[in-house]
């Protein structure tokens, strides 16, 4: 470890966004602070917003870190599903926000504040899981609304029609919930603005997940958008993503400190592979690329160029749309691509590959490409040249994950700082959710998050990834941290964290 110190603060209590984070910080070399897992909010409780803020408090005039990555939902609301369906006032969450001020006096006067914050997202399906109850009757009506509303005001009223027809079926009181609570986040998330503005919050990203084209989440990322000016791009930004954007801060934060800039190349297996639209971000897959790149602070080569990339991407497509290992009733069935060529070619891309790669698995959302992990877990010299990789949930998801863990390697070798092992940690991690548990034990389990069933499947493929790595990580024990399918806990033994 450097002795440098970072306080974390993640958007809930998940393993992806609890955990992975301080993975990331450790295979850097630096230190993650953490409050302690319970603090944070989880799928049916908030965090205890009084308790959280006092504990960032004493953190800071006690460890007076370098930097503090804040997923500022957790601070406000009690977490990202609770700033979906709290009903605290928009007088009592701006002042909340006030507490933002006083964070570099009580640390170091030169700490830096790297922030997140939600723009409420708007699923297009008919389930309350995460959102309020009337989801499960209204969800795709709401999504609907919200669209007509977003084209109406492009065009002039062309939809006032079909914009009446669907008022007619979402009851008033459903409306004005939700788009009251709409407005509120919207105008706290202006606030956020001008503390970014004043330098309060030195780096801010809004994070948008599961959105279509078009939408009042995508009006109101224009209008944040618009309100930063000139400070968007520089240190405002706003763009897909969600569960990942924590390592996307550390990420930037990585090569601010140590060069300032980080050349890379990035390459798309096969080239028409960056048309594909993303699942759930209403963008192609190139948007998201060029976009999360900007975020973790990276400069985007050619190999013509003067500038010696130290890093090339590689983001593994399905060539001509992007599958899904979740199939919804009703929706096309995209289980299974035939990405065999294009294995192939990724393959290549990482055999001419000059420079360590890191490897964007996007050809499926929720879960790995099973033929592209074969072909490189069976290529050992490949697999060590492979500096990190992510293939889960969204296209935003796995390219965040992927790009901070392979940034953080670079980090750490630039600095000289012994971290290999907390690397391989990380990156069996990913390797063993999104390829072993998502595309091989999840269809197994027909919805049911069984324990049992999970131990007996995941075993045998536990120990494929021991020998394929050639890395051993110790114990590992698994559970379903929100008792559901969805996510999955590998947990490995004691992470090396700190807690205050």
């Amino acid at each position: 470890m450097s002795g440098e110190k970072v306080i974390l603060i993640p958007i809930d209590n998940r393993p992806v966004t609890y955990v992975f984070p301080q993975m990331v910080a450790a295979a850097a070399g630096v230190e993650p602070i953490v409050p302690a897992r319970n603090l944070m909010g989880s799928l049916k409780a908030p965090t205890d917003l009084n308790l959280l803020s006092q504990w960032l408090n004493d953190a800071l005039m006690k460890v007076k870190p370098k930097a503090i990555f804040v997923c500022l939902d957790s601070l406000l609301y009690g977490g990202l599903i609770p700033s979906r369906r709290s009903h605290d006032s928009l007088a009592e969450v701006i002042e909340r926000t006030r507490a933002i001020a006083s964070w570099k006096s009580l640390g170091d006067s030169k700490v830096q504040v790297y922030a997140q914050a939600s723009i409420m997202r708007i699923p297009n399906y008919n389930d309350a899981t995460e959102e309020p109850d009337y989801w499960d009757e209204h969800g795709q009506k709401l999504f609907q609304w919200s669209t007509l509303k977003h084209k109406n005001r492009l065009d002039n009223g062309r939809f006032d029609k079909e914009l009446a027809e669907i008022e007619k079926a979402i009851p008033e009181q459903v409306r004005n919930d939700f788009f009251n609570r709409r407005q509120r986040n919207f105008q706290v998330n202006q606030q956020l603005v001008e503390m970014a503005k004043t330098g309060l919050i030195d780096y801010l990203v809004f994070s948008q997940d599961d959105t279509g084209e078009y939408g009042l989440n995508v009006l109101e990322k224009s209008e944040l958008a618009a309100r930063a000016g000139s400070f968007l791009g520089k240190t405002i930004a706003a763009y897909a993503g969600a569960d990942e954007v924590l390592e996307a801060l550390i990420s930037r934060w990585l090569v601010k400190s140590e060069s300032n800039r980080l050349p890379v190349l990035l390459h798309f297996s096969p080239e028409r592979g960056k048309n594909i639209a993303s699942n759930f971000e209403g963008q192609t897959i190139e948007k998201t690329m060029r976009t999360q790149c900007q975020a973790a602070g990276l400069t985007v080569v050619h190999d013509s160029s003067t500038d010696q990339a130290e890093l090339a991407i590689i983001v593994h497509t399905g060539g001509e749309v992007q599958g899904d290992h979740v199939w919804l009733p009703g929706s096309t069935d995209l289980r299974s691509l035939d990405t065999e060529k294009i294995v192939g070619n990724t393959i290549k891309l990482l055999e001419q590959s000059k420079v360590p790669a890191i490897l964007c698995d996007v050809a499926y959302s929720n879960g790995a490409d099973p033929l592209l992990i074969k072909a490189v877990m069976s290529n050992r010299k490949l697999l060590d040249k492979v500096w990190a990789y992510a293939g889960w949930n969204t296209t935003g998801n796995t390219v965040g994950s992927a790009l901070a863990l392979g940034i953080a390697r670079w980090f750490a070798h630039r600095r000289g700082y012994s971290s290999d092992k907390c690397f391989a940690r990380a990156q069996f991690v990913r390797y063993a959710d999104d390829w072993a548990y998502q595309t091989q034990v999840r269809p197994q389990l027909a919805g049911r998050a069984v324990q049992k069933q999970l131990q007996e499947l995941m075993e045998p493929l536990l120990q494929q990834l021991k020998q394929n790595m050639g890395f051993d990580p110790g114990e590992i024990s698994l559970r379903f941290p929100w008792e559901r399918v969805f996510e999955v806990e590998i947990a490995l033994e004691e992470i090396p964290v700190a807690k205050v």
